[in-house]
């Protein structure tokens, strides 16, 4: 199963108590308190609006929110309204092979480009040692560049590989199969 940072460790949040459902206790921590949520739903709706509005900024509110000495009644809502999110999302997680696999696919994406990243800037083992945020925001910028420049190469020159085989294939079946899978006549492939 694809990576997701402490499955085992997460616990689902429910709105019963763990007792009502039998044979999973261990997987389920403590319930969710409807209560705080419904007594924040017109802050919690407010603050929504606002930030799809964009008359705030998200980051600005977790600041606010994150700003008082203890925690709030409408941070405490969010909270609890995250554990719900959360578990409908580890629930989907567990349940759709889709979903895992399109995800191992967009970090398996980003992990090539930092690993090209890497093997392209191997200059000073791949650290920008400039002191100055616009020096090394121009380093960054040329090695975006470079590692732009690599992927579209790599991209025409497997179109043409493509079209290639695509043409000798209409000619003979085994032209572009690799060694191991060309077609030997006897059995179908």
């Amino acid at each position: 199963m694809p990576r997701l940072r402490d499955l085992a460790d997460r616990r689902l949040a429910t709105i019963e108590p763990s007792s009502s459902y039998k044979g999973l206790e261990p997987l389920i921590g403590r319930p969710i308190r409807t209560d705080a949520i419904a007594e924040s739903w017109d802050d919690i709706l407010r603050l929504s609006a606002s930030i799809k509005a964009g008359s705030v900024a998200p980051s600005t509110m977790l600041k606010k929110l994150g700003a008082y000495k203890r925690q709030n009644r409408l941070d405490f809502a969010l909270g609890e309204v995250g554990r719900i999110e959360r578990t409908l999302f580890a629930i989907d997680w567990l349940e759709r092979p889709l979903l895992r696999r399109a995800c191992q696919a967009g970090l398996n994406k980003g992990e090539a480009r930092h690993a090209l990243a890497q093997a392209t800037y191997a200059h000073r083992q791949g650290r920008f040692a400039d002191r100055t945020l616009e020096n090394q925001e121009h380093r960054a910028s040329g090695l975006n560049l470079v590692i732009a420049a690599i992927a579209y190469w790599n991209t025409l020159y497997l179109e043409r590989v493509a079209h290639t085989c695509a043409v000798v294939a209409r000619s003979s079946r085994s032209a572009c199969l690799p060694m191991s899978r060309r077609w030997d006549g006897r059995t179908s492939a």
